[in-house]
């Protein structure tokens, strides 16, 4: 009868409490084991699909099913987990830039997963949802750019130009600014690598072009294109994320200190290079 008029002691209290903390501890330790685990799987699977159209495809199918709490969990667990040369979880990421930038997400939802992701404190992979504009932005129609000689030629003769196989003409639409032109430039089997290393690397520039060198399989497989592309103030930032995880620590310990470049790269950059103990 007494144990109905009063209450057991404070210890005791505690003391049945324990048992129910311990377990909501063990839940909350539990779901990024959970996230990690189903995130490697993910990344396990997508390595096992060699073409990059087919292996972004798979994966928008995939994340797009998901929550958004579970699809900005997954995204930043593999960023995060990542180390340079870490090329599954590299090709993992480039796929998502390509999922959220390049495909037809939803504006709507990349706002909200980019939000979401800020308030759990995920500063750089919001960044691939929606990205902030580049450190320098496209030159105007006045300024001085080299290679702006051939602005007189119509669109359609650039891009019977850009099929060439005459070194010169084809030089000097290297610094062309319309993706169109860029495009039938990189399919011209006279193109060398060390041509498109120039292209991705002129200042100024735009994104859209750098873009274009991006979305184009056969030369971003190169290591020196894609340095290039990172290393270009006028890239977009989530390319640059993405193409991030890829490079050498020679290359991103020159990033680091690299003051023309949006803040989140060099931010990620220094991430990367702590990650091996190196800064």
């Amino acid at each position: 009868m007494s144990d109905l008029h009063h209450p057991p002691p404070e210890d005791s209290l505690t003391a049945m409490g324990r048992p129910v903390d311990l377990f909501v501890a063990l839940l909350r330790a539990l779901v990024p084991l959970k996230t990690s685990l189903y995130a490697d799987r993910l990344v396990t699977s997508h390595t096992a699909i060699a073409e990059r159209t087919m292996r972004t495809k798979r994966l928008s199918q995939k994340l797009l099913a998901l929550p958004d709490e579970t699809l900005a969990d997954i995204v930043n667990d593999v960023f995060m987990r990542a180390r340079p040369g870490d090329i599954d979880r590299a090709q993992f990421i480039l796929s998502c830039v390509d999922v959220f930038n390049l495909g037809d997400t939803p504006p709507m939802r990349l706002l909200a997963l980019y939000h979401l992701s800020v308030s759990r404190d995920y500063t750089t992979t919001a960044h691939i949802f929606m990205a902030p504009s580049p450190k320098r932005i496209p030159y105007g129609e006045y300024d001085f750019v080299e290679g702006r000689d051939m602005d007189y030629l119509t669109l359609g003769e650039k891009r019977s130009l850009a099929r060439t196989h005459t070194k010169d003409k084809l030089a000097r639409l290297l610094y062309d600014t319309n993706p169109l032109v860029t495009r039938n430039i990189l399919e011209n089997p006279s193109l060398t690598e060390s041509d498109v290393v120039k292209m991705a690397s002129r200042r100024p520039n735009h994104e859209k072009v750098l873009a274009t060198i991006y979305q184009n399989d056969r030369w971003v497989s190169s290591y020196d294109v894609k340095t290039a592309i990172v290393r270009n103030p006028y890239t977009p930032v989530p390319i640059a994320l993405g193409l991030l995880l890829f490079l050498k620590q020679q290359d991103l310990d020159q990033i680091a200190v690299d003051s023309t470049l949006h803040e989140v790269i060099i931010a990620t950059a220094r991430s990367l290079l702590s990650r091996r103990g190196a800064i």
